[in-house]
């Protein structure tokens, strides 16, 4: 009971704190990168807006302009309608304010689906590279089959589903999962950032006076900086997960419960490379065992209108 409302409280304080992490990024990066001339409290200090939507719009400003004296201006100055103000009228901002920090963490996240090219961790190229160690041949020893990698991965996660319980085991893989979702998690934001900073800089190639220019470069840059952490991070997760994992099933199936003895590790066989062999990719991105994926909204796009239109283009069959 008090591991489920644990991570009940982990999922909540991420939800909230995820978009709060956002609004400083995004504040920070407006009072970095715009030119004085279109800063936000100038941006918006012709606009009327009435009632509730004033105190909100008039909050969130101060908020993304980072001056935190106009906060506390914002608040002196509506001290007293705010102490008359009903409940409900109280809660009623609060949650406009919590809703726009949530649109605006969300919509963050899906620019990085405009990205038409993805990365995954490729188990061949993995397999390929580690054959002559002794992970892999006490792996395929135990099997005694000559299965590709994928399979043999897929085989070991499988008996793990089934006769592994151990707690230990189970909270140490989770660990490694969570590790493995907040990278690709990480990743996601630093490409949408990127995709975003990268827009405002070609902007700003053609269009003097809106951006700072070399402050939106370095700060380009720094993005640019935590995808390739967050994308290192990411190979790295994936391959502790997947040795985790191999090691795991090496163990319980060394240990032969019926007859309460460790059983003789099987041979792989010499030729165990040129099974595994594969192509693996070159540079950055093959030397983390990386390889990229089409995926995006381009993509998915391009993938169902394929699908739709495809009788189209389909050759009838000529009758005999």
């Amino acid at each position: 009971m008090m591991g489920r409302l644990d991570e009940i409280a982990k999922r909540l304080f991420a939800a909230f704190v995820t978009p709060l992490i956002n609004v400083i990024i995004v504040s920070l990066i407006l009072n970095l990168c715009l030119s004085d001339q279109y800063s936000i409290p100038k941006l918006f200090a012709n606009l009327d807006f009435g009632g509730l939507t004033k105190y909100i719009s008039e909050l969130l400003i101060a908020i993304f302009s980072g001056n935190f004296d106009t906060v506390r201006d914002f608040l002196t100055r509506y001290s007293s309608q705010i102490a008359a103000a009903s409940t409900i009228v109280a809660i009623l901002l609060i949650l406009a304010i919590i809703l726009v920090m949530f649109l605006l963490d969300r919509a963050i996240y899906y620019v990085s689906w405009l990205s038409p090219r993805d990365v995954e961790f490729d188990l061949k190229a993995y397999a390929a590279r580690h054959c002559a160690g002794e992970r892999l041949r006490r792996l395929y020893g135990l099997i005694g089959r000559a299965f590709d990698f994928a399979t043999a991965y897929g085989v070991v996660t499988s008996f793990l589903g089934e006769y592994s319980a151990d707690q230990g085991r189970l909270s140490r893989r989770a660990e490694l999962a969570r590790a493995l979702h907040a990278s690709r998690v990480g990743f996601d934001y630093a490409v949408s950032y990127c995709i975003l900073l990268l827009a405002a800089w070609v902007f700003a190639l053609f269009a003097r006076g809106y951006f700072s220019f070399w402050p939106l470069t370095v700060v380009l840059v720094v993005a640019l900086l935590v995808a390739l952490g967050d994308l290192v991070w990411h190979a790295h997760a994936s391959q502790a997960l997947v040795e985790f994992d191999i090691d795991s099933f090496i163990r319980l199936r060394l240990y032969g419960k019926a007859d309460d003895r460790f059983l003789p590790l099987p041979d792989a066989g010499a030729d165990l490379c040129s099974k595994l062999a594969a192509k693996t990719g070159a540079g950055f991105l093959g030397a983390l065992n990386l390889r990229h994926k089409p995926a995006g909204i381009i993509y998915e796009t391009y993938a169902i209108l394929r699908h739709l239109f495809a009788p189209l283009f389909r050759r009838k069959a000529r009758p005999r």
